[in-house]
């Protein structure tokens, strides 16, 4: 157990930024710079990913990502992220890529998959417009992020972006929902 332990503690997770930032910007579709990598241990043993900025002008943040592997998978050709949870994400103009032609994402000759990923605390920035404390999954198809379901804290906002060939089409429904800017209307349904 000691020898474990010091071995996760010199353990030179550093040298892997360059290859997680460029799994990163493939998965994303767009340039992606990582602050700093290191293990984590509590709550699930797994890969974190600090400061992530994502975009040519940064308009993907999020504070941290949590990647946790499938431990089997570290020594086969195929590595599987069961998890990637992103935390503290501001997300502005869904500016986003989407490409029509997604490609898989290769590791070293590894083909990676990922097969959940969770969205906590998202900011989402359309114009002037700031839609905070969201939270929710994503559908992914083929490695990439398809459908994104996210509802407020409260759940009387919930958004659905659904990415089309070259676009996005945002679907927004709320109940008894006060809109983020200074009004006197709360909302009492918005389908949209």
């Amino acid at each position: 157990l000691l020898l474990v332990l010091l071995s996760a503690v010199f353990f030179p997770i550093g040298q892997y930024q360059p290859e997680a930032e460029r799994l990163l910007s493939q998965f994303l579709g767009q340039p992606t710079k990582i602050g700093q990598i290191r293990l984590s241990y509590w709550p699930r043993p797994g890969i974190v990913l600090d400061e992530v900025k994502a975009g040519e002008t940064g308009e993907l943040t999020a504070a941290a990502i949590h990647l946790s592997p499938a431990l089997a998978s570290l020594f086969s050709d195929r590595l599987v992220i069961h998890e990637l949870r992103a935390e503290r994400v501001t997300m502005k103009n869904l500016a986003l890529e989407r490409r029509s032609q997604p490609e898989p994402v290769v590791s070293q000759g590894r083909t990676v998959l990922v097969e959940r990923l969770h969205v906590a605390n998202l900011a989402v920035e359309i114009g002037d417009v700031r839609l905070e404390n969201l939270s929710g999954e994503a559908q992914l198809e083929t490695n990439r992020i398809g459908e994104l379901a996210l509802q407020n804290d409260a759940g009387t906002l919930k958004l659905k972006i659904v990415p089309q060939r070259n676009e996005y089409k945002l679907k927004i429904s709320a109940t008894a929902w006060r809109m983020p800017f200074k009004t006197a209307w709360l909302l009492e349904t918005l389908e949209a």
